[in-house]
């Protein structure tokens, strides 16, 4: 989780004028952080995420298909004209 953090603050630094949105999942999938161009914003949310956040030991594993379903709607929702997207996916790798 914490490597997880390194790594999305270290995106957030070399990014320019790109909405980001922060989406948790485990167990469920749920928007943590809503789209916004506000780094220091969206790096208090990625520092706020700890394990009890999303209940990683009682959640029964990685819903990854629902998370990038539920990321691709998102994108979608609020699809700007013109402007190309993307799902950056951090996982640790487990599909259960």
């Amino acid at each position: 989780l914490e490597a997880m953090k390194t790594l999305v603050n270290e995106y957030l630094e070399d990014t320019r004028g790109n909405r980001t949105c922060v989406v948790v999942f485990s167990g469920q999938v749920y928007l943590h952080y809503p789209f916004s161009f506000n780094k220091n914003a969206l790096q208090k949310a990625i520092s706020s995420i700890h394990f009890q956040t999303f209940e990683h030991n009682r959640a029964g594993g990685t819903h990854i298909g629902d998370a990038i379903l539920f990321s691709q709607e998102e994108l979608s929702r609020l699809k700007a004209e013109g402007r190309e997207q993307a799902i950056v996916l951090i996982t640790d790798g487990e599909n259960t």
